[in-house]
């Protein structure tokens, strides 16, 4: 049995399986910046070494290339994506390995998530982290940090891809002996020559000199396109409400052919939907020019593109080599590496067991002018959100609500499983509201635990909205939809921790003979009319107001009554009036009083009595005229005391009848008529002593004061809103 070794050839295959367990009959695969390196390795292995696939599956190789007489190596490692069983003969098994890099895995892992306040660097770091990958970061921009970034439905892969495109992060990697490093880089200026040789001559294959180690260029040819010359990119920030102030790219900016006047315009770039919402037009302006910046330069690296094929080991992509004795000397320059393809087979071959007759390693290559900055193709579109999603609101531990002053709410999407509920390193997102105006509009604002459905501005799942919200089996509505489907309304709840009876709420039931609007008020209701309020009732209007009432009126109150009034007041009723009052009644009046009746009149007091005029009073009758008092009758006047009447004038009493006058009393009478004076008694005397009567004197009494009525208190307002100066 052959004793196979890979020492002394060119090409060397190292495992975990051991050395030279398997051996390595040829590679072909292909290398290029921003892209996964991928291998198809051919194996052979003696037919009794049994060989396992799972234990080689996942695991790091590497192949090494001999690049130069005095030993150097050109290393390819990564680890082993897929490994076959191909054939055989009697001696060896032939076997074929996948090789890529350890980046691969990002390809078979699918994500939906948001980063938050990370730089590009900052997300790739964290994604590539889960896979114990350590990326180079030889960036040189001092990248702004992303309030808002969301993994769509896409793998880690095409994710962390589409964000270096955007930014205009390339990156590459370094092969070492056990090892390799994705290295981020973003001006290609910076980038390393080739080890081992970094300048190649041209020489046509029938020029070839002998010797595997002389590496040339064999074919190399130029192409040059014209590609858009101007790239207008521009955004809006809700902030400012205004899209951004000036051209986002610099319309003179001059390619590798010049200026030319073909534009590509795009607009809503993300540039606001990045920064955070408090940044200047200045940063957001600056980070959009920066993204149509690299758009350009991705267009201007396609402008001039060289390709060629050599026997040049050494060539790897994302570094740089120089081509010389090209006849055209203007192509004798230098040049970036962006991919090989690579082809070669062991030497001496296991097989044959002698060397070839040709040159066992060839590779054809594509590479860019090293003066022209380089930007990969942006390759993964951005995914698009087709359609709304739900999410929950969430706030601080022990609160109810939580906004900034855009009244942005919390949300945390259904499919966030990363971060935390409760906390408000959940998205922040606007609230579409009915009407939205410079200080006015509707405003209604989720609350905790509410689910509301999102939409997404231009399908952009960096851009979420909230557009309304849903009941669900947890938040159920206070009314049963389908037995009480006539009900619509506004229903509130107080805060904080107000149970279901705590609420304001408008309500209109429409069900046909029972039309209702009703309005609760937990506790205050304030109506604020500016001009005119007409409220017309076609039925009756009942209220009740459970403590006291304060109206007060600046101008006149008009009330029309065509029935009756009925009041009840079951306590004192106060009534003051600073000027006249005017009261007509057109029938009855009845007025009872089972107290006393105090009346004050300052000046005069005047009644007109059409007919009768009836008076009964209890007790004492007193009346104090501080002059005259005048009392005549139509007809009859009758004074009739129970005891005596007493009549007495400070000076004068004259009694005077037009037909006569009579003095009558127990003794007899004085009767003055038109026939003379008559004197009629049992005995008359004059001057013979006796006595006059005495009468009581008058004992007026003076009227008590009325008592003032109390001054009504002032109402207070709906004008006196604590909300008005946050509101104008």
């Amino acid at each position: 049995m052959a004793n196979y070794t890979h020492d002394e050839r060119l090409l060397t295959f190292t495992s975990s399986l051991g050395k030279d367990i398997l051996l390595i009959e040829s590679v072909s695969g292909a290398e290029a910046i921003s892209e996964l390196f991928h291998y198809k390795v051919e194996l052979l292995a003696p037919v009794q070494t049994a060989i396992d696939p799972k234990k080689i599956i996942g695991t790091k190789v590497t192949i090494g290339i001999q690049a130069a007489d005095s030993g150097g190596q050109r290393y390819i490692n990564g680890i082993v994506s897929g490994f076959e069983f191909t054939g055989g003969d009697e001696e060896l098994n032939s076997y074929c390995a996948y090789v890529v890099p350890g980046l691969w895995l990002l390809t078979l892992n699918t994500d939906t998530r948001v980063f938050q306040d990370k730089t590009v660097t900052d997300v790739i770091k964290a994604v590539l982290s889960k896979y114990n990958i350590s990326p180079a970061v030889e960036t040189s921009v001092s990248y702004t940090p992303m309030e808002y970034c969301t993994q769509y439905r896409e793998t880690d892969f095409d994710f962390i891809s589409r964000l270096m495109e955007q930014h205009g992060v390339f990156y590459f990697f370094k092969h070492t002996q056990n090892d390799h490093t994705m290295t981020l880089q973003d001006t290609s200026s910076k980038l390393s020559a080739c080890a081992i040789q970094d300048s190649y001559r041209y020489a046509p294959e029938e020029n070839l000199k002998e010797g595997f180690y002389d590496f040339v260029v064999q074919k190399f040819r130029s192409r040059t396109s014209l590609v858009t010359g101007h790239h207008l990119a521009w955004d809006y920030s809700f902030i400012r409400y205004k899209t951004l102030p000036d051209p986002l790219a610099d319309a003179t900016t001059s390619g590798p052919l010049g200026a030319n006047n073909h534009e590509e315009y795009d607009y809503a770039v993300s540039a606001a939907a990045y920064l955070k919402k408090e940044a200047s037009d200045t940063k957001i302006s600056d980070l959009a020019t920066f993204i149509g910046k690299i758009r350009k330069e991705e267009c201007d690296a396609s402008a001039v593109i060289v390709e060629g094929s050599s026997n040049a080991v050494p060539l790897q992509t994302g570094y740089s080599f120089s081509l010389t004795e090209y006849p055209q000397n203007s192509l004798n320059a230098k040049y970036l590496t962006t991919r090989v393809e690579h082809a070669v087979r062991q030497l001496p071959s296991y097989r044959t067991r002698g060397r070839a007759a040709s040159s066992p390693y060839s590779n054809t290559f594509t590479a860019i002018p090293f003066s022209t900055p380089f930007r990969a193709p942006f390759r993964v579109k951005k995914p698009a959100v087709n359609g709304m999603h739900t999410g929950k609101v969430v706030v601080p531990s022990g609160e109810e609500s939580y906004m900034d002053k855009y009244g942005r709410v919390c949300v945390q999407f259904f499919w966030d499983r990363l971060r935390k509920p409760n906390t408000t390193d959940n998205t922040l997102l606007r609230v579409a509201q009915q009407w939205a105006g410079k200080g006015w509009g509707t405003y209604f604002w989720p609350r905790v635990d509410d689910e509301v459905l999102v939409d997404f501005i231009e399908g952009d799942p960096d851009q979420p909205i909230v557009v309304g919200s849903v009941y669900n089996g947890v938040n159920m509505p206070k009314y049963d939809p389908a037995g009480q489907y006539t009900l619509s309304g506004i229903l509130s709840r107080s805060s904080k921790n107000g149970a279901a009876a705590n609420a304001n709420e408008l309500r209109f039931e429409d069900l046909k003979g029972s039309e209702q609007i009703y309005m609760n008020a937990e506790r205050d209701y304030d109506l604020h009319v500016e001009h005119d309020w007409h409220t017309l009732v076609g039925n009756e209007e009942h209220r009740k107001i459970t403590a006291n009432q304060y109206e007060e009126v600046d101008g006149e109150s008009h009330i029309l009554i065509k029935k009756k009034k009925l009041e009840e007041n079951d306590d004192e009723a106060h009534l003051n009036v600073k000027s006249n009052q005017i009261v007509q009644v057109g029938a009855d009046k009845s007025e009872g009083i089972t107290g006393n009746l105090k009346l004050k009149i300052g000046q005069d007091s005047n009644i007109d009595v059409g007919q009768n005029l009836n008076e009964k009073i209890g007790m004492n009758y007193s009346s104090n005229v501080g002059m005259n008092q005048y009392s005549k009758a139509g007809m009859v006047y009758v004074v009739d005391s129970g005891q005596e009447v007493h009549i007495k004038g400070g000076m004068n009493v004259v009694i005077e009848g037009g037909l006569g006058v009579c003095l009558s009393g127990p003794g007899g009478f004085v009767s003055i008529d038109p026939s003379g004076v008559t004197i009629q008694g049992m005995l008359v005397k004059i001057n013979s002593g006796g006595a006059a009567l005495q009468g009581s004197p008058a004992q007026t009494q003076d009227p008590q004061a009325p008592g003032s009525p109390t001054a009504p208190t002032a109402p207070t307002f709906p004008g006196d809103d604590p909300y008005s100066k946050a509101s104008s």
